[in-house]
């Protein structure tokens, strides 16, 4: 039975992670709070050049989760707005470790 409540425990936790499913519901064109409404706080962000990036840290599958690997999720806004999102390295934009 302990182990029983262990394993749900653990398959509950595991399905409220921070998956990359929720880029899905972001979109080009989208507000600033839009994005945080949909994503949540992101677990950093910098701006340059009048250009803002939300960064989120995203297990890409549940399987990843187990094993605690994340991968970086970018969004870009101009102006408080969307105009592009994605997997770091996806586009060529700058790094924001420079």
């Amino acid at each position: 039975m302990k182990k029983l409540i262990i394993l749900i425990l653990f398959l509950v936790l595991l399905g409220s992670c921070a998956t990359v499913g929720r880029m899905n519901d972001v979109s080009v064109g989208m507000t600033k709070r839009e994005v945080l409404n949909t994503m949540g706080k992101p677990n950093t962000s910098a701006a340059k050049d009048g250009t803002e990036y939300l960064i989120y840290y995203l297990y890409e599958t549940n399987r990843a989760a187990s094993y605690g690997l994340k991968s970086d999720y970018f969004i870009r806004l101009v102006n408080g707005i969307v105009k592009s999102y994605g997997k770091v390295g996806y586009f060529d934009i700058p790094t924001l470790h420079s």
